[in-house]
């Protein structure tokens, strides 16, 4: 009994926690993104499953023992999977760019106005490192503008870019995509060649995605170049990254 009751106190700290980040999470961005929500139903869900085992202890009700393994097997099951991907995830937040690559790629995030967003401003940074260290490297930078942003996220970072001290001739633009995958594909189009060395700069979190669309789009030898992470949105982009690689590799994106 004692074991019950532990697991449905953790299950309700559990939930609390969420609930709790969810709150300040929507306080921090807003609902930009809808996984937002994914925190108020995880917390929703892990009270539920606290009352509902509180309510099985209580009544003494015999749970079959079919449905027992069944739920065992498939919560083992997921958190085995979790813990591949999120694993595979982490190991390419921190792996080291090729030197000297014809272009470092850099993937587009949210601009406020004109401003770029501080995940935005990680990659800026990075592909800006990159570039000084690698002088005959050329940036293509990536992104439209979405209806709530004033100039293309390109634009902003090649703006910033700019006022940091690169040349402009060695900034290419690409303003129309609007996922990942456009970012890539239409970036493509402007090398020089499909058998460019390239560098993906983007936050740590979406290295090993971006980089696998980027393999699959036909640029074998792409590497990453991982930019830092804000730190309040860690939980967030590493769980939501977790799903959006599970859906494309079913998509065949990846």
């Amino acid at each position: 009994m004692r074991k019950g009751v532990f697991v449905e106190i953790i299950l309700i700290i559990l939930g609390i926690v969420s609930i709790a980040y969810f709150f300040g999470l929507s306080a921090y961005i807003g609902f930009s993104t809808k996984f937002v929500f994914f925190w108020a139903l995880l917390g929703a869900a892990l009270i539920a499953a606290a009352l509902i085992l509180r309510h099985i202890r209580i009544n003494d009700i015999n749970v079959p023992g079919a449905l027992k393994a069944v739920l065992a097997v498939g919560l083992i099951a997921f958190a085995f999977l979790f813990a591949v991907v999120e694993g595979t995830i982490i190991s390419n937040a921190v792996k080291q760019p090729q030197k000297g690559a014809d272009y470092v790629l850099v993937l587009g995030a949210k601009v406020n106005g004109t401003v770029p967003s501080l995940s935005l401003m990680y990659r800026i940074n990075k592909a800006y490192d990159y570039l000084v260290e690698n002088e005959n490297t050329k940036a293509i930078v990536c992104g439209g503008k979405g209806n709530d942003e004033n100039i293309s996220e390109a634009e902003a970072m090649k703006n910033s870019l700019i006022a940091k001290g690169i040349d402009e001739s060695r900034i290419i633009v690409e303003d129309k995509s609007t996922s990942t995958k456009e970012n890539i594909e239409f970036a493509m189009k402007l090398m020089d060649s499909p058998d460019s060395s390239v560098v993906v700069t983007t936050n740590s979190y979406h290295v090993f995605r971006a980089v696998g669309i980027a393999q699959k789009a036909g640029l074998k030898t792409a590497s990453g170049n991982p930019a830092g992470c804000v730190w309040r949105l860690i939980p967030q982009d590493f769980t939501r990254e977790f799903f959006a690689v599970i859906k494309d590799f079913l998509v065949g994106n990846i």
